[in-house]
């Protein structure tokens, strides 16, 4: 039986040809270093409208979050989506605020922010406890360490 590839599937509303370029690389070098070859994740780059209207509807939060990841199993396995882990919604304008606030290129946020949805993807939430977020902290870590990324930009362990 010949080996199954895994999918980086990228979509985005309107983005600048330069920014589409800068998110593309800092995903696929992160999906790489995940070594996530046979797994397929959605991932989708909006702005902050497309944002806080998600954020709002999935979330209760009526603001735009910088990342959403959505499990693709919550519950009972889908027949034929065995490899597919999610998707993950990442706000370009938010990625580019927080870059800028924390003084770093926003290729490194877009990093930082995929690492973080794909730990949330894996079933790591840092909202269930210190266990738990020392869990994701720890993913986030390994993954942006892996893709040579600066590991001390892990969102989840920046200071709330």
């Amino acid at each position: 039986m010949k080996a199954r590839r895994g999918r980086l599937l990228v979509s985005g509303a309107r983005l600048l040809r330069a920014d589409k370029r800068v998110c593309l690389r800092a995903a696929r070098r992160l999906f790489r270093a995940a070594r996530a070859g046979e797994i397929d994740v959605g991932l989708v780059f909006v702005h902050d409208l497309e944002m806080r209207a998600l954020n709002r509807a999935w979330r209760g939060k009526d603001a735009p979050t910088d990342v959403l990841a959505f499990a693709a199993h919550e519950g009972e396995p889908v027949p034929g989506a065995e490899h597919t882990l999610g998707d993950l919604v990442v706000s370009v304008d938010t990625a580019r605020r927080q870059a800028r606030a924390l003084g770093h290129a926003v290729e490194e946020e877009i990093a930082v922010l995929v690492a973080h949805g794909l730990a949330h993807l894996c079933g790591f939430d840092h909202e269930k406890g210190t266990e738990q977020a020392e869990a994701q902290r720890s993913c986030e870590m390994t993954l942006l360490a892996g893709a040579r990324f600066d590991v001390a930009l892990a969102l989840s362990a920046r200071a709330p």
